[in-house]
Order: C-alpha cells, then sequence, then structure tokens
C-alpha cells in the first residue's frame, strides 16, 4: 500500500508539472500576444500621424510652389544686359532703354514694378529680373522678345528651380513627339496639345441666296418678246399695277431689274417726276426680298462689354482704406464699381495705380457716393461741361419743393383752425 501511495503522489506530482508548463505557455502566449498587439497600436499610431504630417507638407508645399507661381507671375528676366550701372535708377533706365527703344514697346516708368539682379557678383553679367505691374503687360512684352534677336540680349519667363529642372526633363519628350508628328507645346511644367483651329467658310460676295421666292401666279404672268433674249415677267398680286419686277431667262442675269409695263407705257407718254427706287415695292405690299440688314460686328468684342457693379464702402477717408479697396478688387473682374458711403467732402477724380476713383460729397465726413473705374476704359470718359448749372438747376428745384412744403402746410393748418373755430360757434 505505501507504494501505491507513493505512486500516487508522484503522479499527482507530474500531473501538476503538466499543468504548470501548460498556464506558463499560455501565459507566455498571452504576454507575446499583449506586446505584439501594443506594439501595432503603437505603430499604427506613429503610421496615422506620419501620414497626416506628410499630407500637410504635400499641401504646404502645394501652397508655396502657388504663392511663388503668384509672386513671379509678373517677372521677366532679362539677359545680357550690361553690367554697367552705379545705381538703381541706372539699371531702371537700362530697361526702359531696352523696352522703350529696342523693342519699341512704350513702357512708362510706373510700369515697372522692382528691378533687381540675380545671384553675387562675380564678374560675369548677372541677368535682371523686372516685375511688371500687370500680366497683361508682361505678356504683351514676352510677344515682341523676338526684336531683341542680335543684340545680344534675350528675355525669359520667371520659373522656379523646380520648373526649370521638370522642363529641362521634359524637352527629350516634346522633340521626340514633334518628330513624330505631334502638335505639342510646352506650358509651364508640362507638354500641352495644340488644338487645330477650324477652318471658316465665308460666303463670296455676290452669291446667289437660297432664299425661296415668291410662287408664280397664272394671272401675273405676261411675256415679252425681244430681239434676241426672250424675257419672262412676273407680276405680284396689287393694287397698283404701275410697276412690275422682271427677271431675265439667260443663266447669267439673275439679279431683279425694275421696269414699267407696256400698259403703263401707252398711258403715259410723259417722264416720270422722280426716279424709280433700285426696289421697287407695291403700295400695300411686302418687299419679298428684302435687303439684309447689316450690324456692327467688331472683333473686339470685349471692348463693347461693361462690367458693373456697386459697393459699400463704409468709409474711404484715410489712404490705407484706399490700400485695402485695391486689395480687395484683384480678384474681381469689373469696370465700374459704384460707390456709396465713400465720407469723403467735395467733388473730385483721382487716378490711382489700379484704378480711377470718383467721388462727390456736401457733408464733411458723412456720406457722399462715388465710383471707381478701370484705368482700361480711361479712353471711353467724356466730360461733361454743365456740371455746375446742373447743380443750380438742382438748388432752385429743392428750393422750390421746400417752399410747397411750407405753403401746403400753412393751408393745412388754417384749414384746421377754421374747422375748429366753425364747429366752436355750432357748439
Amino acid at each position: 500500500t505505501t507504494m501505491e501511495e507513493i505512486l500516487k503522489v508522484l503522479q499527482n506530482i507530474q500531473n501538476e508539472l503538466a499543468q504548470q508548463k501548460q498556464d506558463i505557455k499560455s501565459m507566455e502566449e498571452n504576454i507575446k500576444e499583449a506586446i505584439n498587439k501594443n506594439i501595432d497600436e503603437k505603430f499604427n499610431r506613429f503610421e496615422a500621424k506620419t501620414n497626416q504630417l506628410e499630407q500637410k507638407i504635400e499641401e504646404q508645399q502645394k501652397t508655396i510652389d502657388y504663392l511663388d507661381k503668384k509672386l513671379r507671375r509678373k517677372n521677366i528676366i532679362f539677359f545680357g544686359v550690361p553690367e554697367t550701372e552705379n545705381s538703381y535708377e541706372d539699371l531702371i533706365k537700362s530697361i526702359l532703354d531696352i523696352l522703350n527703344k529696342t523693342m519699341k514697346i512704350e513702357c512708362p516708368k510706373w510700369e515697372i514694378e522692382t528691378v533687381a539682379r540675380l545671384g553675387k557678383n562675380t564678374g560675369k553679367v548677372r541677368p535682371v529680373v523686372v516685375t511688371i505691374t500687370t500680366t497683361s503687360r508682361k505678356l504683351e512684352i514676352l510677344k515682341l522678345k523676338k526684336s531683341l534677336e542680335n543684340t545680344g540680349i534675350y528675355i525669359k519667363e520667371d520659373y522656379s528651380a523646380a520648373v526649370l529642372q521638370k522642363r529641362k526633363e521634359l524637352q527629350e519628350e516634346l522633340q521626340r513627339k514633334r518628330l513624330s508628328g505631334e502638335k505639342v507645346m510646352l506650358r509651364y511644367d508640362k507638354i500641352v496639345q495644340i488644338k487645330p483651329r477650324e477652318k471658316q467658310t465665308y460666303k463670296p460676295k455676290g452669291a446667289i441666296s437660297n432664299k425661296r421666292y415668291l410662287s408664280e401666279s397664272p394671272e401675273a404672268v405676261h411675256f415679252d418678246k425681244m430681239s434676241n433674249n426672250e424675257e419672262q415677267s412676273k407680276q405680284i398680286p396689287k393694287k397698283n399695277k404701275s410697276q412690275t419686277i422682271t427677271t431675265k431667262s439667260n443663266s447669267d442675269q439673275s439679279l431683279f431689274k425694275p421696269r414699267l409695263s407696256r400698259a403703263s407705257k401707252k398711258l403715259s407718254n410723259a417722264p416720270p417726276s422722280s426716279p424709280l427706287p433700285t426696289r421697287p415695292v407695291p403700295v400695300g405690299d411686302a418687299d419679298q426680298n428684302p435687303l439684309e440688314k447689316t450690324y456692327y460686328t467688331d472683333n473686339n468684342s470685349e471692348y463693347n462689354k461693361l462690367y458693373i457693379a456697386t459697393y459699400n464702402v463704409r468709409t474711404l477717408l484715410s489712404y490705407s482704406r484706399l490700400l485695402e479697396l485695391s486689395d480687395a478688387l484683384k480678384d474681381i473682374n469689373y469696370d465700374v464699381i459704384g460707390l456709396s458711403e465713400t465720407r469723403r467732402f467735395g467733388n473730385s477724380i483721382e487716378e490711382h495705380e489700379d484704378f480711377i476713383l470718383y467721388y462727390m460729397g456736401q457733408t464733411p465726413g458723412l456720406y457722399g457716393v462715388g465710383f471707381i473705374l478701370q484705368p482700361a476704359k480711361k479712353s471711353r470718359i467724356s466730360y461733361g461741361e454743365n456740371t455746375n448749372s446742373t447743380l443750380k438747376n438742382y438748388k432752385e428745384i429743392h428750393a422750390y419743393k421746400e417752399s410747397l412744403n411750407g405753403n401746403l402746410k400753412h393751408l393745412i393748418a388754417s384749414q384746421q383752425s377754421y374747422t375748429v373755430q366753425q364747429i366752436h360757434d355750432e357748439i
């Protein structure tokens, strides 16, 4: 029995050891899972944060590129300009001489915002960055860059280093596409396809119109024999049958010509008091082939458009408010903007860099109206000569209106007093 008890004890010990081993193994697995889960969570958090930072950096880089492009959009780089200037004014004068004399562009000094040499002075001729006041003026200058040929000076647009590198990499692909017959061009940092222009068909002068003529009536057809050609006369039913419209049967003659009928010639041998019109139309009948209306057409249709708006500016007393107004209107397409609450006293026209301002006010620091106009529309301004007389008439009308109001009030008061007195007497 003692052996059996010993064996049972040993068996229990073995079972407990096996159970402990199993518990330790499961504990190890749980610890590994917990550690791996914790590491995975931390890694996911770091990965999400990294992705957010990368997205922010990408957005900020796009913003920087946009601002850089916006800063450079009015810039032109002049290469080969001799570096002989001693001051900033000398450099501006050199650029103005190139634009006005060499390129034959009328460019006043105020159209150049800034000029500066690029890089450090190392003895070589450095390029000059010129900032123009408007983008449209910059494009006009770039269109005439061929006028600088054989002068040793050439101009280019201002691009960032990244865009220049991208354009350099695209040159090989651009040449390959052009050799294969594709019509492409390099625009900023992309290769774009040039769309072919649609061919416009113009109707030659003197072409026969496809307009349907009036149908013939058996009662209105007459035949008139001529020596060589037979003419057919088409007579439109009308009240006055003294005029007809004739057409020749020849293929060469397709235009209508006025003539008097044979019956009219027999009745009246006297010459007509007035010559016949070029397009005779009977009284009471409509012209079956009216002349085409001619409309005024201009290739520059934008010249005839005016973009008009209104704006309550609150006040324009200080110069800083004018700067804020100029900055607010940069992205707005307008020609004329009516202004209210200008709060400026007097009547004046001021010409600024971005617009022309007119204001009128009768009370210092209060009310006031006016408008601003694009400088491009300056040539379309017409100045009136009777402003003083108009204001005088306006004041006279206002005074007459005030006198009428006073008389009306006096009449109403007298009528009321009479009515009260009459009621009092009856009582």
